[in-house]
C-alpha cells in the first residue's frame, strides 16, 4: 500500500498499522528522520541494523536474526539499510520468515519504476510503501 510521507510526518503513529514498510528515495534527510523516530519510539523493544553488504556476505546469518527469537524481548525491528534489489530476495524472506510480533524497516535510496523491490511492495496489501521525495524543507 502506497502511504504519502506527510501522513506518516504529521503522526508517527500511522507506522503501527504496518508490519513491513519501505522508505525510498533521495530525500535522505526525511528517510533519517523516520529512522530516529521508529528507534526513539521503540526504545525497549530489540533492534537489529542490517546492511545489503551483510547480506551479500553471509545471507544465512541474516535469517537466523529473523527466525530466532530473543530471551530478552518478544518484539524485534529489523532495520534493512541500503537495500536494492542484490538484497531483495532476502528482504523478501525475511518478511515471510518474521512473525507477527516483528516489524521490518527497509531503507533504500531512489528505486526506479520496474524495481523488484518497489513493485513488491506496491503490490502488497500487508506492507506499506513511503516515498522520499525532495519536494519539502527536509
Amino acid at each position: 500500500m502506497i502511504i504519502k510521507s506527510y501522513t506518516v510526518e504529521n503522526n508517527i503513529q500511522n507506522l503501527e498499522k504496518y508490519n513491513c514498510l519501505l522508505f525510498y528515495g533521495e530525500n535522505n534527510g526525511l528517510i533519517d528522520f523516520f529512522k530516529r523516530e521508529i528507534k526513539k519510539k521503540n526504545k525497549d523493544i530489540e533492534l537489529e541494523t542490517i546492511y545489503q553488504n551483510d547480506i551479500i556476505e553471509n545471507k544465512n546469518i541474516i535469517l537466523d536474526k529473523i527466525v530466532n527469537r530473543s530471551l530478552f524481548s518478544e518484539k524485534k525491528i529489523l532495520l534493512f539499510n541500503e537495500i536494492s534489489d542484490k538484497g531483495f530476495e532476502t528482504v523478501k524472506e525475511a518478511i515471510i520468515k518474521s512473525n507477527q510480533d516483528n516489524k521490518v524497516y527497509v531503507f533504500s535510496s531512489k528505486l526506479e519504476k520496474k524495481s523488484k523491490l518497489r513493485k513488491f511492495f506496491e503490490g502488497e496489501k500487508k506492507v506499506g510503501i513511503i516515498a522520499c521525495y525532495n519536494d519539502n524543507e527536509r
